[in-house]
């Protein structure tokens, strides 16, 4: 599947989410370039600098419209690339490509939005469904901050096995500083609408020094197992 959202002042304003079956799925050798249905997705590298240009092709439910785009960044891979993998390699995380800049054009009828601006590209993979990876909670951050992204990734485990805990400062030239032994904490509990408990305010704070505060401004997307806010 291929899903699109589109967000204009904090809020969602177009969704997208299509299905396709197996065989609509052209994967290249390189793993990384594929065409799925009539969309196009494209990585170029050369040697450590990456361009990522995705053409859109969709069809829009109700309608007899298409939706056309082209989303495209281009910059320095993280060296080395960073991560979380799963006990069993069942699940792995990386960021690819941070505190980038790039251009979106998106055309529905008669209708264009251009967007440029900071990009950040990641790679969240599986050989198992979520549900399956003994997952308890999971709290992923991405601030963009000048002229370098923070990013903090925390997994507790349902059985209580070792937690992944990560606190990263990623520059535009790929270099990537990780904050060692870095403490969670949470306040002001809230309840969303479809159930999920959140807290407006998380602290971190690391033995070398690191402090940092994350206040939750709004709820973009609230689902029944899954929330996704703006931040500051």
């Amino acid at each position: 599947g291929l899903s699109l959202a589109r967000y204009e002042k904090g809020r969602c304003v177009d969704y997208y989410l299509q299905e396709y079956p197996a065989d609509a799925l052209r994967l290249a050798s390189s793993g990384r370039d594929l065409d799925l249905g009539l969309c196009r997705i494209r990585w170029h590298e050369r040697g450590s600098e990456l361009e990522l240009r995705i053409q859109l092709d969709l069809p829009v439910s109700g309608s007899d419209e298409r939706l056309w785009g082209v989303i495209e960044t281009r910059g320095t891979s993280t060296q080395p690339p960073p991560g979380a993998a799963g006990r069993d390699a069942g699940h792995s995380w990386c960021p690819l490509m941070t505190a980038t800049q790039g251009r979106a054009e998106l055309t529905l009828g008669s209708a264009t939005a251009t967007l440029t601006g900071r990009c950040y590209v990641d790679s969240n993979a599986s050989s198992k469904p979520l549900n399956a990876l003994g997952i308890e909670s999971w709290r992923w951050g991405r601030i963009a901050l000048q002229e370098r992204e923070l990013i903090y990734y925390f997994v507790e485990a349902e059985d209580g096995a070792p937690d992944i805990e990560l606190v990263l400062e990623i520059f535009p030239d790929g270099r990537v500083h990780s904050h060692r032994n870095v403490r969670m904490r949470r306040t002001a509990s809230r309840r969303s609408m479809f159930g999920p408990a959140y807290s407006s305010r998380i602290e971190l704070r690391g033995d070398d020094g690191f402090e940092f505060d994350v206040h939750v401004k709004h709820v973009v997307d609230d689902g029944p197992f899954y929330l996704r806010f703006i931040v500051e």
